[in-house]
């Protein structure tokens, strides 16, 4: 399988991986689906940016590619859609912080799962917005950094327990969070502002 751009996409492709929209957690499109030229207009009108799709010789990628961890990023990037959504139409929204841990944890849990797809460290989802993606990117970013360093959390944190130690979670919402403020700015300063 080739992650290959959305603007490369060609008629007669064929997904090697479920296509999960960019700023929810429904699959548009699933493995085996072949491209067309009405299709490809559609996934470049909600933005998609890339597609995994199937090519010779290159079985091996799929070893580093979870869609389990995909579909749990994807679930992040929706929640992160909604809340910067939320606060765009009412600065003094209501964050549902247990939500968004829970979603978190999914994803530190399939990541815990399945090891290898923490190599695959990319752009994962073509989300509509430069905030957006980089907010999703760091937060999946920092859990990676913190899964690395659970035995180092667990020596520093000793009056906890071993579980509570070694919990990431938090540092995920903190960085999934860390620009939420961006969201109250104008437009015209919001770019270039990382």
């Amino acid at each position: 399988m080739l992650r290959v751009p959305i603007q490369q996409a060609r008629p007669g492709m064929v997904l090697a991986l479920p296509l999960h929209h960019p700023q929810s957690s429904a699959v548009l499109l699933t493995r085996g689906y072949t491209l067309d030229d009405p299709m490809i207009q559609r996934l470049q009108g909600l933005h998609v940016r890339e597609l995994w799709i199937e090519y010779p010789n290159t079985e091996i990628i799929a070893d580093y590619i979870s869609p389990t961890v995909m579909a749990r990023h994807n679930e992040v990037v929706r929640d992160l859609a909604n809340l910067f959504e939320n606060l765009q139409r009412d600065s003094h929204a209501r964050l549902d912080y247990s939500e968004y841990r829970r979603t978190l944890r999914g994803l530190i849990e399939s990541l815990a799962n399945d090891p290898l797809a923490a190599s695959y460290i990319v752009e994962l989802n073509g989300s509509g917005t430069s905030e957006l993606r980089h907010s999703a990117e760091v937060c999946f970013l920092s859990i990676l950094l913190g899964l690395k360093l659970q035995d180092y959390l667990i020596h520093q944190r000793r009056r906890l327990r071993v579980t509570h130690a070694r919990d990431v979670s938090s540092l995920g919402l903190g960085a999934m969070l860390h620009d939420i403020g961006v969201t109250q700015l104008d437009p015209e300063y919001r770019t270039g502002h990382h």
